[in-house]
């Protein structure tokens, strides 16, 4: 009996899934504890119950943990713990409560999904009593729709729970207009109208339900949209917004592009909707995209009406219904339009039905049609049936595109009304009241005092005396710091994390250890700049902060000007710090063009090197090479060792006066490139190279025996000093001396008797 009673709780267990990493431990053990209780599980056998339910993987990842005891050992317990801590651990508070904040409703997402997603991010994030404010907050800053968040915005005293009601009120009532408004459109008639490649498509109840259209040819054609030669969105495939190929637009590589034509990122030109529209129509096709999740593409058109008057445009008679009715021509309006006065006035048995369509006139006013009908068209011998549109306002039917396809109007009638010369209205009216206008010079602005004349700052006398400093951003998600000096043009810039007092003042205070504190700063009136944290820098540190006028950039114009030059940089290279450097770089070295100096010139008194020096010659360089020519066009040096025997220059007393040679002999002690260390017998003498000779081989040591006269020369090769007669013998022969010989005249002394 107790071997059936656990076979039958085996094959009686719950399909609980198995226990994977995705699956959510903490819901498969709650699920597991109602198991329990409906099958009054004992606790001795809430442990084999649960090794069964979680599935053989989790198993061996439970197996692995209680290691070395075995699983059976454990208490449920301890189990439901250990699967707990390694399956699901508890999330770091701080990171629940950044996902809290940053949930937002999505597009197409519920009211009600939207305020599951945040009880259930709430549910990590600790906020304890706080927890209905927290949730009202986030449910009205994460709100999609601008118009519930309006709604929700008047109500007095709003609680978590009030709000819910109150949005959940509004989505039901905004679900359920939907849904009467697609049901009225079910009974209207078939609507066609003219696309821009010229193809006639028309659009049933039925299908403009379901959100497509179907697309027939000139001469009836199939209405399924199965094929045709006219139609690009046929077939139920869709093109790519982005680029306009088949392909999904969250692939495409023009989803992040700029677009040319309008400025938009998103698309590219191609495919842009701004250059599709005529300038000169008057009245534009749109679409309006559903507001409510669910809801169906089931709007008409909007269509922008040109008002109608006297001249409104050519015109041309049709009979409606049996009835002669004047329409105006208008090529830019999408449908065919008659007021409904007159309306009243021609068609007064005209049955109308409820449309869907939404118009749009050149203020942005939109209003809905009375109805419409399809009348019976004659004209030239052509009997058609059109859907007809019937406004409240206006005074003129218009013909629009979707008459003009199938209607064959006689153009060359219609373009002489066109270019007729209208003789009716007399302009001698407008030449009296605005003769100003007409008077053949410059004319004057009335009632404009223009702009006060500019009051330049004064110009400082010395580098880095009064700073300009301004936030750029946000630009794509960043903020950027500006510091100007207003003596060198010098620019800071770093990127900010924050725009806090605190954040602001780190940054200065980095700036202002590497180029030191300013005279003033001049800023605008930031609540980081007018913070007492920012005023009690500022003082402590000696700096005069002088406010810029509220709401008047100009005042601050030193760094606004550098604002706009580094707005341009960032939107034609992007935004990394490798092309914020290069603009740096670039700028600092630059010439400015007030001061017509380098920034870098002024403040540091230098250029900074870039790579553009490289190919400017190098004066270091270029002396070098003139040095080792002129080295290379000398003759070797003569080159001595220490211990060498030489002759060097003897400057003496006694060889000056010529009683000794002007040679001596010594030995090399120190030797150097140049210059040597001799030593004589007599001490040590310091000669440069050219001041030494090599010793004769044979000379003797002492050459005191030989008189002045013969000493006078060096020694010639054989180590033997120079006679006097060999001197005589070889004048004829001796090159012209340097130097002129001195004249010895004997002094003429003053003699007294």
């Amino acid at each position: 009996a107790s071997l059936n009673k656990v076979i039958t709780m085996a094959t009686s267990l719950p399909t609980l899934g198995q226990l994977l990493p995705s699956t959510n431990t903490e819901i498969f053990l709650e699920r597991l504890e109602q198991y329990f209780i409906c099958k009054e599980v004992k606790d001795e056998a809430k442990v084999a119950t649960l090794i069964t339910s979680i599935g053989e993987e989790a198993y061996i990842t439970l197996r692995s943990l209680c290691q070395p005891v075995q699983v059976a050992q454990k208490s449920y317990a301890d189990l439901k713990k250990l699967l707990t801590t390694h399956f699901a651990p508890k999330p770091s508070e701080l990171a629940a409560r950044f996902r809290f904040q940053q949930r937002t409703q999505q597009a197409g997402e519920s009211f009600t999904a939207f305020i599951a997603g945040l009880q259930a991010l709430s549910a990590d994030c600790n906020f304890g009593e706080s927890l209905n404010e927290r949730l009202r907050d986030q449910l009205v800053f994460g709100l999609r729709s601008d118009a519930y968040r309006a709604k929700l915005l008047e109500v007095v005293e709003p609680t978590f729970e009030s709000l819910q009601t109150k949005a959940m009120s509004l989505e039901s009532a905004e679900r359920s207009s939907l849904e009467m408004s697609q049901r009225a459109s079910e009974s209207v008639a078939n609507l066609q109208f003219v696309s821009k490649r010229g193809s006639r498509k028309q659009v049933t109840p039925s299908a403009h339900h379901r959100g497509h259209r179907v697309s027939g040819s000139e001469n009836g054609g199939s209405g399924n949209g199965g094929s045709g030669n006219g139609s690009g969105n046929g077939g139920g495939g869709s093109s790519c917004k982005s680029c306009g190929g088949s392909h999904e637009r969250h692939s495409c590589k023009f989803r992040d592009a700029k677009c040319h034509a309008c400025g938009k990122v998103g698309h590219i030109r191609k495919v842009c909707q701004s250059t599709k529209q005529a300038k000169l129509h008057m009245l534009q096709e749109e679409r309006m995209a559903p507001t409510v999740e669910g809801a169906c593409d089931t709007q008409v058109p909007i269509f922008a009406v040109r008002p109608t008057g006297r001249n409104a445009g050519p015109t041309v008679m049709l009979l409606v219904n049996g009835q002669e009715c004047q329409f105006v021509i208008d090529t830019g309006s999408a449908v065919t339009l008659m007021p409904q006065q007159l309306q009243q006035k021609l068609l007064p048995q005209l049955h109308l039905a409820p449309s869907a369509a939404v118009l749009r006139t050149f203020t942005n006013e939109r209003f809905h049609p009375r109805g419409q009908a399809t009348v019976c068209v004659q004209h030239n011998a052509q009997q058609l049936q059109l859907p007809l549109l019937v406004v409240d306002k206006g005074d003129t039917a218009l013909l629009g595109r979707d008459w003009l396809a199938h209607l064959g109007l006689d153009w060359p009638t219609i373009m002489a009304q066109v270019h007729a010369v209208s003789t009716d209205y007399d302009i001698s009216d407008l030449h009296e009241r605005f003769a100003a206008v007409f008077e053949n010079r410059l004319g004057k602005f009335r009632h404009n005092q223009g702009s006060a004349p500019v009051q330049p700052w004064p110009f400082p006398t010395e580098p880095w005396e009064r700073l300009h400093v301004d936030f750029v951003g946000p630009v794509d998600g960043r903020t950027y710091l500006v510091l100007v000096d207003a003596h060198s043009k010098w620019p800071e810039v770093h990127r900010m994390s924050s725009t806090a007092a605190t954040a602001t003042i780190s940054c200065l205070r980095e700036i202002f250890a590497r180029l030191g504190l300013p005279r003033t700063l001049v800023s605008d009136n930031g609540p980081q700049f007018a913070s007492a944290e920012f005023a009690e820098f500022v003082s402590s540190n000696g700096i005069r902060h002088i406010f810029s006028a509220p709401f008047h950039p100009a005042t601050n114009g030193q760094a606004e000007r550098f604002v706009q030059v580094l707005k341009r940089h960032l939107s034609k290279c992007g935004h990394s710090d490798a092309q914020l450097q290069r603009l740096l770089m670039a700028y600092r070295n630059t010439p400015h063009s007030v001061s017509g100096t380098a920034p870098s010139q002024l403040l540091i008194g230098r250029r900074l090197r870039s790579r553009l020096d490289l190919l400017t010659p190098s004066l270091t360089s270029a002396m070098q090479q003139r040095q080792q020519h002129q080295l290379q066009q000398q003759r070797p040096a003569r080159q001595f060792q220490p211990g060498d025997r030489v002759l060097y220059r003897d400057f003496s007393t006694a060889a000056r006066a010529g009683e000794s040679s002007r040679w001596a002999e010594g030995v090399i002690v120190n030797a150097g490139t140049r210059n040597c260390t001799v030593d004589s017998g007599r001490g040590v003498q310091a000669r440069h190279a050219d001041q030494l000779l090599a010793a004769p081989a044979g000379l003797a040591e002492s050459n005191s025996s030989t008189t002045p006269a013969e000493d006078c020369a060096a020694p010639d090769a054989g180590g033997t000093p120079a006679s006097p007669q060999a001197d005589t013998a070889d004048s004829a022969n001796e090159a012209p001396r340097r130097y002129p010989t001195r004249v010895r005249a004997p002094p003429d002394r003053l003699m007294l008797q």
